[in-house]
């Protein structure tokens, strides 16, 4: 049963979602969600954005990722509701409060779950987190935005019989009844209003956590240090959070070790075929638990002992899940390729000034294309302010080769073991005016826009999942045993590891968290086909502002013929004794010599028959720029 305060109780019927090796069951209220066209948008936007140019079977969807996401949210609470009664570390009457708490609140666990991508757009990751051209939609306003567009969906549901006016009714959604459907929808609506609050809770954990802290230093009595952070952070910023009792629902949804996090790291492996899983993972649910925090709040936590004993399976199933997650990140995330096409697609968005509209609500990936098209014909005229036919040309360029599937080259790669310039690099060309501006003086050598781009992540990697809650027992002077909750990357847990089960178990934690720090690189993707003849002058600027790249050049970058063809062509320049200040131009003229002098021959645009035609070549583009002079 389902019970929405004293007045209304709908029976729970159940419809299936077939889905590999298991039925996913979804409530007759959660349709009204599912059955919306603001949740349906998610079929059309693919979960791993650009990762299927490089791994073709990640054609799944944030619309799958939210179904399974529910499903794993409802696994959390089975098990929890059997932990709970279980628990040594409660008392009976934190038990029974914990479980009716639990029964309470289902269905904003499951509703939080099932939209907690709701705010999600073609490419987010892509346009936000790695190219930051717009804020991120699932800790901004975005947030407010789905919610009330989806209750606007809701509010348009006619529940009379169908007519020759109205074809919606509550048969659609398989309510007995118009009566049945009035009590769900009204079910739903509360949900709605629930899922905002969890989804700012997570949006805001960070900050949250930052003034919990700084009252606890403060002296703030315990049970009152979340209620004050909760009303500051609701007056500053004009959103609701959760309660300091339901906190424990934003950690099953999205925090640390989550339903999110358990459903991506299965899936995603699956569909990539990077055959890599978190073995055993089901175990880990047997060790969840709801505690309360040091600042007063009921907390998702993972046991690491039982009655002092360790608990060995409980901590290795975190350090898979914790090493599943990197392998994702460095094999699909960070694979060059993909990192290539995301940087060709953050450069198109900011070529054609791709903003925050209401455009990119409502459209799927294929959407977004059209978007972009649309948006390129804007830019051609002379539409959008700041933005030149230069840019439309390049953007136009760039957007045929990602549909193509004819990405960039890495040609100028930093790895952070070779920057100890690397957080100022980071610091700078992770902002895309900075890049802009680099890229634009490159453009100068009289490349089209978008020839040369530069990927620059933010400084450092976020690994959420290690300061994922752990609880475990020390023995105290007296005998007894004395729980401590902690985030498992602490210094204190850090140290009890290291007493409980030797250094190398906590070296396991910290050793994850420095991965993800080494995953840190700067590239410079290029298109290939300016490189025989660019390549050597847009190397000598990328020294001169970047720095080198031995790694890169030692085992890739000094082998390419194309690279060495850029050298040779402005060593021939300098031996003609060609001024400095003119050799930009005479470069700048080498395409139009290959092509006035190749004519129709076939082989007029090969490297080799360029490196015999050398001298010709520059000649020719020498006479060509002093025209251009003169004219």
């Amino acid at each position: 049963m389902i019970v929405v305060g004293e007045s209304i109780t709908i029976s729970l019927k159940t419809k299936n979602f077939r889905v590999p090796n298991r039925d996913i069951k979804v409530g007759i209220h959660e349709l009204l969600f599912i059955n919306t066209k603001t949740f349906q948008r998610l079929n059309y936007i693919k979960q791993l954005g650009l990762a299927y140019l490089v791994y073709p079977f990640a054609l799944h969807t944030r619309a799958s990722h939210c179904l399974d996401c529910l499903h794993m949210a409802q696994s959390f609470v089975d098990k929890l509701m059997v932990n709970v009664k279980q628990s040594t570390l409660l008392k009976d009457e934190q038990k029974k409060e914990i479980v009716k708490r639990l029964e309470e609140d289902i269905d904003s666990i499951r509703a939080g779950a099932l939209l907690h991508d709701i705010m999600h757009i073609p490419f987010a990751h892509t346009l936000e987190d790695e190219n930051n051209i717009l804020e991120r939609g699932d800790k901004s306003k975005r947030i407010d935005f789905m919610i009330d567009k989806l209750k606007d969906e809701l509010d348009k549901i006619d529940p009379s019989p169908p007519n020759l006016k109205n074809l919606t009714n509550y048969r659609i959604f398989s309510f007995s009844d118009s009566t049945e459907f009035e009590k769900a929808m009204k079910l739903a609506k509360t949900l709605l209003e629930d899922t905002r609050k969890i989804l700012w809770t997570i949006a805001l954990h960070d900050v949250i956590e930052k003034k919990a802290r700084a009252e606890k230093e403060a002296g703030t009595p315990k049970d009152k240090i979340y209620q004050k952070v909760k009303q500051n952070i609701e007056q500053q910023l004009k959103v609701k959070i959760l309660e300091a009792e339901r906190y424990y629902i934003s950690d099953i949804i999205g925090n640390t070790i989550s339903a999110d996090l358990l459903s991506y790291i299965l899936r995603d492996p699956e569909f990539t075929g990077i055959e890599t899983k978190p073995g055993g993972w089901y175990r880990l649910l047997d060790y969840l638990e709801i505690l309360e925090d040091d600042v007063g709040r009921q907390r998702l936590v993972i046991r690491l002992t039982k009655s002092g004993e360790w608990r060995q399976d409980a901590f290795s199933t975190i350090i898979r899940m914790l090493n599943v997650r990197y392998d994702l990140t460095e094999q699909v995330t960070y694979h060059h390729a993909k990192l290539s096409a995301s940087a060709m697609m953050g450069k198109i968005a900011q070529l054609c000034s791709i903003s925050e509209s209401n455009d990119l609500y409502e459209i799927g990936d294929e959407g977004f294309f059209k978007l972009l098209e649309e948006k390129i014909e804007e830019v051609k005229n002379g539409n959008i302010e700041n933005k030149t036919r230069e840019d439309a040309i390049g953007a136009e360029k760039l957007l045929e080769s990602l549909r193509c599937r004819r990405l960039h080259k890495r040609f100028h790669v930093i790895y952070k073991r070779d920057s100890p310039k690397r957080f100022d690099l980071s610091e700078r060309y992770s902002k895309p005016e900075e890049r802009l501006k680099l890229e634009r003086r490159i453009e100068r050598l009289g490349l089209t826009p978008g020839s040369v781009i530069i990927f620059c992540p933010a400084r450092g990697g976020t690994l959420k999942e290690a300061e994922t809650l752990v609880t475990y027992e020390r023995v105290k002077p007296d005998g007894n045993l004395e729980p401590i909750t902690l985030p498992l990357n602490s210094p204190d847990c850090l140290e009890f590891l290291k007493e409980e089960r030797g250094e190398s178990t906590a070296m396991k934690v910290r050793n994850v968290a420095r991965q993800y720090e080494d995953l840190w690189t700067l590239y410079v993707f290029v298109d290939s086909a300016i490189i025989p003849i660019y390549g050597y002058e847009i190397k000598r600027i990328l020294n001169d502002e970047l720095g080198s790249c031995p790694s890169f050049d030692r085992s890739s970058l000094e082998s390419m013929q194309d690279y060495k063809l850029s050298r040779t062509i402005v060593q021939k320049v300098v031996e003609m004794r060609v001024p400095e200040l003119d050799r930009k131009e005479v470069l700048k003229k080498i395409p139009a010599a290959i092509a006035q002098i190749s004519g129709r021959d076939r082989k007029g645009t090969s490297v080799e028959w360029i490196s015999t035609n050398l001298e010709s070549i520059v000649e020719t583009a020498k006479e060509l720029a002093m025209q251009r002079t003169f004219l």
